[in-house]
């Protein structure tokens, strides 16, 4: 309502000043704005708001347009039936500590909704301890042992050196040279690759970020909102 009033003021002084060519009608709509600039942060507000639904319209798009990388990308890992109607996909980095903090969530989420499976995509943005954990749980995948991993990682506050997680692996008795030999591997290299470019087309800016029924939500806190979008593509499947 205020910017309505703004611009019917400045549309009645330009016609005020319309029958005199030398006045300069900058100074007095710099000087309202001055004198009242609720109407500025309501104006910086709502463009704020637009471009918030602008931007979720995009994304949105982009998660359609990219459902096979999301939710059937051979190289990434899963928890729960195959089968599932719903699936939420989430982009994580284990030296995350906002990830740390979601994992249990997630996990305990998952337990209670059959209906409901997880994809896990691998997004290491912290640097070279970063990239060896994720190269070493899609390794560890290769020897059936992902999930107990993936759990042993987010659990584990030493560094994740490549040392660190030979220790973790070597707890979990996987086998150490194939471990080395997998993480190394083209697939492996090119499986991180895809989960960065599809992070980016996505608009995905943190972790963790999760991929529910085409919608993003980043971050999570107590899993209320993880919970919110499950039980929306629950009954959207019911429809």
């Amino acid at each position: 309502m205020k910017i309505v009033i703004i611009i019917s003021t400045i549309l009645s002084m330009r016609c005020a000043f319309a029958a005199d060519s030398t006045n300069d009608l900058g100074p007095v709509i710099k000087q309202y704005l001055l004198d009242h600039p609720e109407v500025v942060a309501e104006s910086l507000q709502r463009y704020y708001l637009i471009q918030q639904a602008e931007q979720g319209a995009r994304t949105k798009a982009a998660i359609a347009a990219h459902e096979a990388e999301l939710l059937r990308d051979a190289e990434s890992p899963g928890a729960g039936s195959p089968a599932a109607p719903v699936t939420i996909v989430e982009f994580f980095d284990y030296r995350c500590g906002y990830c740390k903090h979601a994992a249990p969530i997630v996990l305990k989420t998952l337990e209670g909704h059959a209906d409901v499976r997880l994809v896990f995509k691998e997004l290491p943005l912290l640097g070279a301890d970063s990239e060896i954990a994720a190269k070493a749980a899609l390794a560890s995948h290769r020897q059936g042992a992902y999930l107990k991993f993936h759990e042993a990682l987010m659990n584990d506050s030493g560094p994740l050196t490549l040392q660190g997680v030979e220790r973790i692996a070597s707890e979990l008795g996987l086998d150490l040279a194939k471990l080395r030999e997998d993480m190394e591997s083209t697939k492996i290299r090119e499986a991180i690759e895809r989960n960065k470019q599809l992070a980016k087309t996505i608009r995905v800016a943190s972790t963790p970020s999760f991929v529910v029924a085409g919608e993003l939500l980043a971050g999570l806190s107590d899993g209320t909102e993880l919970q919110a979008l499950i039980e929306k593509a629950e009954q959207a499947l019911r429809k």
